[in-house]
């Protein structure tokens, strides 16, 4: 089932406790195929399109502030309770917005391979992140170019083949305004000083060959906020629900279950 009625576009599966997830730079609903699949038998799963992507408008402004309102009217239109919320990557980062601005909507908090700040949006790392994830596009090529480019690197060394090639097609289909409103989001985000205040259970997950946010960026977080706990997959890429779907829903479900 998909919907968008006054609410950010969905994917939806299941019955019994709301998991939420919220996908990456270059996904979308999508991306959570292999969740929905295999956790649906036991919880209510919504998979949502970020504003923007999928099926979902963009929002006016593109902003993180106005992303967590998009989705909590989402959580509105959906009789959403209690949920676990599952934020991957630039996902995670809207969670952390999200449960900043409204906590009593989170019952849970998965944050998967994210971090809770990028930087100086004008610093050097900063515009060459982004220099770098533009590049095709500078060149006259199209987001079909950007993720042959650059997802198989999200990878980890023993990667299932298939795994790549899914992604690689959910990212090819984001429109090029989005991903670039979205990497202005994310290399601008900053909420490190809003951990400590994070007064839900919340499960860090990250994994070994993550470049994007290694696995000592999610330590130090864990560390930061009250009712924390860090797991990091050996083997794996900025993208274990993706690579190793198993393994990543063990830990959800029991989280979820917890």
């Amino acid at each position: 089932m998909t919907s968008s009625m006054e609410s950010l576009a969905i994917k939806l599966r299941g019955q019994g406790r709301d998991l939420v997830f919220l996908h990456g730079l270059g996904g979308s609903s999508e991306s959570w195929n292999p969740q929905l699949e295999a956790l649906g038998n036991g919880f209510r799963c919504l998979a949502v399109d970020l504003p923007g992507y999928g099926g979902s408008p963009p929002t006016d402004p593109m902003t993180f502030a106005a992303w967590a309102d998009a989705l909590a009217a989402t959580f509105d239109a959906f009789a959403v309770r209690d949920p676990v919320v599952i934020g991957h990557s630039l996902g995670g980062m809207l969670a952390q917005e999200f449960v900043a601005r409204y906590p009593a909507k989170v019952g849970k908090l998965v944050l998967s391979c994210t971090s809770p700040a990028f930087g100086k949006a004008d610093g050097d790392f900063q515009k060459q992140f982004v220099a770098q994830r533009l590049r095709a596009l500078v060149a006259g090529g199209t987001m079909k170019d950007v993720a042959e480019e650059s997802v198989p690197a999200l990878f980890g060394p023993s990667a299932p083949r298939e795994a790549i090639v899914a992604a690689t097609a959910t990212m090819a289909v984001v429109p090029e305004p989005t991903y670039r409103a979205a990497l202005d989001c994310l290399v601008s985000f900053d909420r490190r000083a809003s951990l400590a205040a994070i007064n839900v259970p919340v499960l860090l997950l990250s994994a070994e060959h993550d470049k994007a946010a290694p696995p000592v960026v999610m330590t130090r977080m864990a560390e930061k906020i009250p009712h924390a706990r860090h797991v990091s997959f050996d083997g794996l890429g900025h993208l274990p629900n993706i690579e190793a779907p198993a393994r990543f829903n063990r830990e959800i479900a029991a989280f979820a279950a917890g």
